[in-house]
């Protein structure tokens, strides 16, 4: 048994123990160890922090891409069977039903423009310019080509 305190014996051979007050040589932290642990844990609270705000931004952005791009797969498929309906020749755009596809909330109606026919005349083929808006108020475009049948 190891003691840091004075041992006093007794005459009896008991060992009596007495308490000694705190001298300068115990161990204690001092305030700028105490400072420099807060600022090392307080600067990787704040690197998490940023980590986490980017990391919602980013989803939030993918989220609101796959949202548009179902979206436009959506209306381009509209467009394909209001086409097979009836294919016209030199049209300037395609009407599609708000029944062929899920306008999310926020979102703003897609829009589509057939490009024009050279010289007036139409090959059977067109190319349909599909163009989607976000509530943020981001664009994505998605061309299809529609064929006479």
């Amino acid at each position: 048994m190891v003691l840091s305190a004075h041992q006093n014996f007794a005459k009896d051979g008991d060992l009596n123990v007495k308490a000694r007050p705190c001298v300068g040589n115990d161990r204690g932290e001092t305030l700028i160890e105490v400072l420099a642990a807060i600022i090392i844990i307080g600067t990787a609270i704040a690197a998490l922090v940023g980590g986490l705000a980017t990391t919602i931004l980013t989803s939030s952005h993918n989220r609101e891409r796959a949202t548009a791009n179902t979206l436009l797969r959506s209306y381009a498929e509209g467009v394909k069977q209001f086409s097979r309906a009836g294919y016209f020749d030199c049209t300037t755009t395609y009407v599609v039903p708000d029944t062929a596809y899920v306008l999310p909330p926020g979102w703003t109606r897609p829009t589509n423009i057939v490009s024009p026919c050279p010289g007036g005349v139409d090959a059977g083929t067109q190319r349909v310019t599909i163009t989607v808006e976000s509530p943020t108020h981001a664009r994505q475009i998605l061309e299809i080509w529609v064929r006479r049948v």
